[in-house]
């Protein structure tokens, strides 16, 4: 009799003992959960604002046309781009900030609107309408501008003078269509129209 209630009491106490296991196991899985939920989340860090400082530029598709009583001849071996636009060329920001995915500024001046459109930067202008301005690629901003020269003698009325920014990209078709002239108009050899296009590099120094 002793030895069978020896049997059963080690039986109890083996289940007391493996009850009271699952007890502490659950109360620390409890506090550990509870800690977990009460720990606020971690801030997120935002990518903005990214400085890009200017690095270098390049001219491309630079050409002059003179005019001649056939219409405007090509002279673009003639010259260089210092010879028609000179200090002009120095034209590109030295450096662009993007304070936020809509907000950015040239030279850390005036802050104007923008928004990607696919890896383009488009900046809104006065008149509302965007302007492509500018790609990211590789991690580098590309920022591009044109400088369009126009010199003309119209047969009424006064000389045209026009030095003037673009960030339109521009070739021989595209000059002409943008502008009210033909090719055939330039007469004069004194007339003159000049174009090219400065892609400026930036790399991201933030």
């Amino acid at each position: 009799m002793k030895k069978k209630f020896a049997v059963l009491f080690l039986v109890a106490f083996k289940s007391m003992k493996v009850l009271h296991y699952v007890s502490i196991s659950t109360l620390l899985l409890f506090f550990s959960c509870s800690k977990e939920e009460v720990d606020p989340p971690a801030p997120a860090v935002s990518e903005y604002p990214k400085y890009f400082k200017f690095s270098r530029s390049e001219i491309q598709d630079f050409s002059v046309y003179n005019g001649s009583p056939n219409g405007a001849k090509e002279a673009t071996a003639n010259y260089s781009p210092d010879d028609i636009w000179g200090y002009r060329l120095s034209i590109p920001p030295k450096s662009i900030t993007l304070y936020s995915d809509s907000i950015l500024s040239f030279d850390n001046n005036i802050k104007k609107c923008y928004k990607f459109k696919g890896d383009s930067i488009l900046v809104k202008e006065t008149n509302e309408s965007w302007s492509n301005i500018a790609c990211m690629k590789s991690g580098k901003l590309i920022y591009h501008v044109a400088l369009i020269y126009i010199y003309c003698l119209p047969y009424e009325g006064a000389q045209t003078l026009s030095i003037e920014n673009s960030y339109q990209v521009f070739n021989y078709d595209l000059f002409f269509k943008t502008y009210p002239l033909t090719p055939s108009e330039l007469r004069s050899s004194l007339e003159k129209i000049a174009w090219c296009n400065i892609y400026a590099t930036y790399d991201c120094v933030q």
